[in-house]
Parts: structure tokens; C-alpha cells; sequence
């Protein structure tokens, strides 16, 4: 049993495994529980900066058998009366012996969390409200660390000017697997009562784009996205808090499930393996829409395969590919909606993409 004496959070630790976070003015406690409520692991750290009012306090484990800590702490300045906030990385081993300790450098926010996947990297995200009180814009920043504090990238979703571009609060950021950059997934309710939800992907070199904007039917659905996870085939599963504005319990709390989204590595434009693209184009595929087969030109001249996939990744079909001006493929069997055809040559390079619908 853990005993409570102040704040505390629970993150998801490993696939069948859970952090529980126990902190108050004077440390820091982390206890890994596994799915059977046994805690495997538990860790205390003394907080020195006493004088500092600690808002956000994680421990990871990382490769190595070491420990980092990031430590979000607030303090008032006694020369100028104003706020002053640091971002603390702290490097340990698994005796609680200091190996590191330096400040990441971030722009100020009103408020800061942490992802933390994979083992190798560290995202810090920032909120800040700008703009008149009665309708304050959120304004989000991403920072990309390495897991021995070192920034790798800095995304401030803003214009030249400095205007920020309002897809909403709600966010969650991924590191992409096999290219450079994040992926970002925003939520946000709309004027219109619809949900909306925002993807950006980064270039690792401070720039974004907009990937897609989805427009959620159901009114009164507020989609918090809370974590983001890479499949093993390089899809992405997301999940979202799915709040229900319509209906509330006896507290007024609205209620609350847990939904999960999956994307298809090629429907939102990331690379969905290491493998490398060679000269890839984009296959002709006809008819299309198609009920019964379809046809495909290529201009490859070697042996490969025809892959086809399903908007949630799942490999439905392939076929052997030999130098064609034209392959016919029977997708009879297929359900309907939307399909994604990749095609590879013998050494698994790609060397064409396509998309159809099946009727």
C-alpha cells in the first residue's frame, strides 16, 4: 500500500505497468506498480530548492540503469517582486548520486508537462494565454531534449509575427521513428460546439506544417489527447480523453471514456518504416473508386511486391509484382473504404505509393 501525504499522478510506464507520483514541499517519491497493483520499484529524491514552489516534478528510468529527474519550479525574485520559473534536469544514478545538472533553456508559459517515450528523448510542452482576458489565445511551444538534456528541436506553433495559430490547448507530441521531427496532435471545441482535431508534423529543423484538420460530428465532444504511440507497423495510436459536455455526474463533472484512435503511417505523410525510398511516384490505380479489381501502372522494371493496406495500417493483400506496365488485382474480397497500395522492389526499397476506394 502507498500512503498519500500530498500531490500525486499516475503516468503509464511500460505497456503492462504504471509511475505513481508522490510528491510534496520536500521530495519526491516514484513507485513503478505492475498491472497486478505489486510496486516493483520505488525511488526518493530530497528536494534542496526548498524555497521554490516545485510544480511539476518526473523521475524516468532510462537506459544505463540511470534515473533523470525534471524538476518545474517557480520562485518570486526578492529584487523585482516578479515570478521567475527553471526547468531542471537532473542526471542520477540508481545510488541517487548527482552524475549531471543543468537548466533547459525554454521560452516562459504559464504552465509546462513532460512526455517521455521510447527511452531516448524528452518532450517539454508549453501553454501560455495571450491576448484580452474575455477570449485569451492559446499559444503552445514543443521542445525536443535528447535524454541527456541536449535540445535536438523548438517548435512555437506561431506566425512570423508572432501571432499564434489557434488549434486549440489540448495537445500531445510524438518523436517520429524514422525521420526527423514531431508529430503533434491537437484537440479543440470549436465555436460551432464541434470537436477539431489538429495534426502537425515538424521537419527536426524548427519548422510545421499542418497534416490534416479533422472535424469530430458529434457536438458537445471535448477530445483531450493525452498519448500518442508508434504500432510495430509505424502507425499511430492515439488516445484521447472523449469528454461528454451533454451529460454530467451528480459533482458536475462531465463524463469521461477513454477512446483510441489509429492512423495509417501514410495517410498522415510519415515514413512508417526505416526502409529507404527510391525514385518513389505516385502508382496510376484504375478505376477508382473500384468494386471488383482494379488496375496498376508501373514503371518498375524489377521483381517486387504490390502491398495493400487498410486505413489502420493492417496489411489486407499483396501480391508478386514483375516488371508491369500493368498489374490487375482482385479486391472482391475487401471491405469497403479507403485502402493504401504501396510498392516495394526485391530489397524492400519503395518505389511507388497510391491510394484507392473500394465500393
Amino acid at each position: 500500500m502507498i500512503l498519500s501525504n500530498g500531490s500525486s499522478a499516475t503516468y503509464l510506464f511500460k505497456s503492462e505497468s504504471f509511475q505513481y507520483i508522490l510528491q510534496n514541499f520536500y521530495s519526491l517519491n516514484s513507485f513503478i506498480v505492475d498491472a497486478l497493483g505489486h510496486v516493483t520499484d520505488s525511488t526518493k529524491i530530497e528536494n534542496k530548492a526548498k524555497l521554490k514552489f516545485v510544480q511539476t516534478n518526473r523521475l524516468f528510468l532510462i537506459p544505463g540503469n540511470k534515473l533523470v529527474n525534471l524538476l518545474y519550479a517557480t520562485s518570486v525574485n526578492p529584487e523585482t517582486q516578479k515570478d521567475s520559473f527553471e526547468l531542471i534536469y537532473r542526471l542520477y544514478d540508481r545510488k541517487l548520486q548527482l552524475l549531471k545538472e543543468r537548466e533547459l533553456k525554454v521560452e516562459p508559459a504559464s504552465s509546462f508537462s513532460y512526455s517521455y517515450v521510447a527511452d531516448d528523448y524528452i518532450i517539454i510542452q508549453g501553454l501560455d494565454w495571450l491576448g484580452d482576458v474575455s477570449y485569451p489565445v492559446p499559444l503552445l511551444s514543443f521542445y525536443l531534449f535528447d535524454n541527456e538534456g541536449q535540445k535536438i528541436e523548438e517548435i512555437v506553433l506561431q506566425d512570423s509575427g508572432g501571432t499564434p495559430f489557434n488549434y486549440g490547448s489540448y495537445a500531445v507530441a510524438l518523436k517520429l521513428k524514422n525521420e526527423k521531427g514531431l508529430l503533434i496532435f491537437i484537440g479543440e471545441q470549436g465555436n460551432d460546439k464541434f470537436n477539431y482535431l489538429t495534426i502537425i508534423k515538424t521537419d527536426g529543423n524548427g519548422n510545421f506544417f499542418v497534416v490534416k484538420r479533422l472535424k469530430i460530428n458529434d457536438k458537445d465532444h471535448l477530445l483531450i489527447p493525452t498519448h500518442a504511440y508508434f504500432t510495430d507497423e509505424g502507425n499511430v495510436l492515439l488516445r484521447v480523453h472523449d469528454n461528454d459536455l451533454d451529460y454530467f455526474d451528480k459533482y458536475q463533472v462531465p463524463l469521461m471514456a477513454s477512446v483510441y484512435i489509429m492512423f495509417s503511417g501514410e495517410d498522415i505523410g510519415i515514413k512508417t518504416s526505416a526502409i529507404e525510398t527510391v525514385g518513389s511516384k505516385d502508382l496510376d490505380i484504375f478505376p477508382n473508386p473500384a468494386s471488383n479489381s482494379i488496375s496498376i501502372s508501373c514503371e518498375n522494371e524489377k521483381s517486387g511486391f504490390i502491398k495493400i493496406f487498410d486505413q489502420l495500417g493492417r496489411l489486407v493483400l499483396k501480391e508478386m509484382s514483375v516488371g508491369c506496365e500493368e498489374k490487375s488485382i482482385d479486391i472482391s474480397a475487401l471491405d469497403t473504404g479507403l485502402y493504401f497500395v504501396r510498392m516495394t522492389d526485391n530489397e524492400g526499397r519503395i518505389v511507388g505509393r497510391g491510394k484507392f476506394v473500394k465500393e
